[in-house]
């Protein structure tokens, strides 16, 4: 079956090679990564691989990547010995790393293109000790290039969405092959350990363990700064807000019986504050940008801010009344509700969020969480219902909070786990 997926990437490389040399030449972004996806390791990075016991963590994007950051920590403490490198798919990924973790890591980079002979020349230059997959980045070249390398595999925060596993099982022969080249699979559910044996998985060491993005916040509060509202008015978080839904809820804000609140609109992509500008203008909501806020203190000259910065939004969910999570009030799979929760927000989303359904499940069970239609005035209604009630949004909040504190701990229990398959490999 290996066969059969490099030959179709094969073929679409050729068939879409100009296109990518195009893509390559107008975007700067692109430009700027592209050695690392042809594995080539700065020069700097790899003379610090040099006579190095190496551990090789990788994630996709940003999500993932902040998954990783206290099991990477707590991993560093255990193995004093070894040094650590993270590969993530996006430059974002990257760059979170790169801040968060500049003097525990050795160096981060994207993950190289999934072409055999990249894979096997990128693991022959870093030579790991094993390699730590988060989520479901099943790249078949980067488990087959391992497993021939008799490097250990170990999935960490496994999760199969139901979305993801119509495919993965359209195609279970290769990845159900894939996923039993894994000495450890650390799953975040039964749910998912379900999906997993209907893949093929058979024997294997399967494990049950919170996902990892519980354990944020465990070393350090997340409060940088405290945003104020001179006029007193309650703070509505919408965060991580998709294309087709920021319409969605401006409107929802308009529709508010309540007292008008400050609305912070925290787009998912920085390329769509534009956007959300002229729909703000649009409704008559006037606003300011967030570089434009003056020792973060908002004025009744304006209704809603524009997050126009990344990696902020968790700094600004303390001093919020009510977060609004984006990416399931459209088929986008959801966002991350667990900075929201941690900040003992009381929590509105759409019923799209199967990226992270165990996460919202739990929520909502717990009634600190509402899934709502992807409608406006439904919006508007559950949004009036909290702020008009102070009791309930605490209540609501508190109960998001203790859901996510009775999940800590998984990061250190990952980091013990990836080091006893260690330890059994060098027996």
């Amino acid at each position: 079956m290996i066969f059969v997926y490099n030959a179709f990437l094969y073929a679409a490389v050729i068939v879409f090679f100009p296109v990518l040399l195009i893509a390559v030449a107008l975007s700067g972004k692109l430009r700027k990564g592209f050695p690392h996806r042809l594995g080539v390791i700065p020069r700097e990075n790899a003379e610090k691989l040099k006579n190095r016991k190496i551990i090789w963590f990788h994630a996709a994007s940003v999500g993932e990547a902040q998954a990783l950051i206290p099991v990477i920590r707590e991993m560093k403490k255990i193995k004093k010995g070894y040094d650590i490198i993270t590969t993530t798919t996006s430059i974002n990924g990257m760059k979170k790393h790169a801040q968060e973790l500049g003097g525990v890591i050795l160096f981060t980079m994207l993950l190289p293109f999934d072409f055999g002979f990249i894979m096997r020349g990128f693991i022959k230059k870093v030579r790991p000790e094993i390699i730590v997959i988060v989520e479901t980045e099943l790249w078949p070249n980067l488990i087959n290039e391992a497993s021939k390398a008799k490097v250990p595999l170990i999935l960490a925060n496994g999760r199969i969405s139901v979305k993801s596993f119509k495919w993965y099982y359209s195609a279970r022969l290769l990845f159900g092959r894939l996923l039993n080249k894994f000495e450890l699979l650390i799953m975040q559910s039964e749910k998912m350990v379900k999906r997993l044996r209907k893949l093929g998985v058979k024997g294997k060491k399967v494990l049950i363990l919170n996902n990892t993005k519980y354990s944020e916040g465990e070393n350090g509060p997340a409060k940088k700064f405290e945003l104020k509202d001179a006029a007193g008015r309650k703070i509505i978080a919408a965060g991580s807000i998709r294309p087709g839904e920021e319409e969605c809820i401006i409107k929802a804000a308009s529709l508010l019986k309540s007292a008008p609140p400050l609305l912070v609109i925290a787009p998912r992509h920085m390329d769509r504050v534009h956007a959300i500008a002229k729909l703000l203008a649009a409704e008559g909501i006037g606003f300011k940008l967030w570089t434009d806020i003056k020792e973060y203190t908002a004025t009744p000259e304006y209704s809603a801010i524009i997050l126009n910065t990344v990696g902020e939004l968790r700094h600004v969910y303390p001093s919020c009344d009510i977060a609004v999570i984006g990416g399931g009030f459209k088929k986008f799979g959801g966002h991350n509700p667990i900075e929201a929760a941690v900040a003992s927000l009381p929590i509105v989303m759409g019923v799209n969020m199967y990226n992270f359904e165990d996460t919202c499940d739990k929520l909502v069970k717990e009634g600190g969480a509402f899934q709502v239609e992807s409608r406006p005035h439904k919006i508007a209604e559950k949004l009036d219902e909290l702020l008009e009630n102070e009791g309930l949004r605490k209540e609501c909040g508190a109960k998001n909070a203790e859901a996510i504190d009775k999940l800590r701990g998984s990061a250190e229990t990952t980091a013990l786990l990836i080091d006893e398959i260690m330890i059994e490999g060098a027996r």
